[in-house]
């Protein structure tokens, strides 16, 4: 993320903290040569996060430089949901798997924790968009193709994330990768909302959300 230009969002809980996420230049070359390092060292799949860059075509031509070498891992790709969709058009010919995190469902959130009032349109496109691509992802297959949800359970959020689910993919055939086990990271930890963990009552009532997505034949996987 960091070496490939960093994150517009913000997110107050995002895992880097108050890291400095600047973009490095790098040539096709210089990423396929990266590449051909974690092949070296036994990597399973290439996983690319938020890579929200100036210039999408030029990560493509990385992507393709890389492609050319004929990896045996997958390409995977990480979206935090706001990407503009010019993006997700310039990787998907170089793409394998996207897991596309939902962190928030309201417009209140979406400006206060992400930072991108019409994220939930955003979300939505980029979700239909690589449903019509890759088609979801079966877990229990070997190799990573297709497309998965990730939601992170924030505190004071734990009933209301199956709704916000329901909403954006209303067919109920993308599998769906849920934490339950936040912790605070970086500015977080000085957010009144989310600077704390989950409370115990809190974990029941967002398990209890996953009980009933199961039985309404959904795939969620809980972390």
């Amino acid at each position: 993320m960091i070496t490939l230009a960093g994150c517009t969002a913000s997110c107050l809980f995002c895992y880097l903290a108050d890291g400095d996420a600047r973009p490095v230049a790098l040539d096709p070359e210089e990423f396929s040569a990266i590449g051909r390092d974690l092949a070296r060292r036994g990597a399973t799949c290439l996983y690319l996060v938020n890579p929200e860059v100036p210039c999408p075509d030029h990560l493509a031509a990385a992507l393709a430089a890389l492609h050319r070498l004929e990896p045996a891992f997958p390409v995977v790709v990480k979206l935090g949901g706001h990407e503009p969709l010019d993006l997700a058009m310039a990787l998907r010919p170089w793409v394998d798997g996207v897991s596309l995190d939902v962190k928030v469902f309201g417009v209140a959130d979406a400006i206060a924790l992400v930072g991108c009032a019409d994220y939930a349109n955003r979300v939505r496109s980029l979700i239909d968009y690589w449903r019509a691509e890759l088609g979801p992802w079966v877990g229990d297959e070997g190799a990573i193709r297709g497309v998965w949800l990730r939601h992170l359970v924030l505190p004071g959020r734990a009933h209301l994330w199956g709704e916000g689910l329901r909403t954006l993919d209303p067919t109920g055939r993308l599998p769906v990768w849920v934490t339950m086990h936040y912790r605070p990271f970086g500015r977080a930890r000085g957010h009144p909302v989310l600077g704390r963990r989950l409370e115990a009552d809190e974990r029941g009532a967002a398990a209890e959300v996953v009980r009933h997505l199961r039985i309404e034949g959904r795939t969620v996987w809980v972390a």
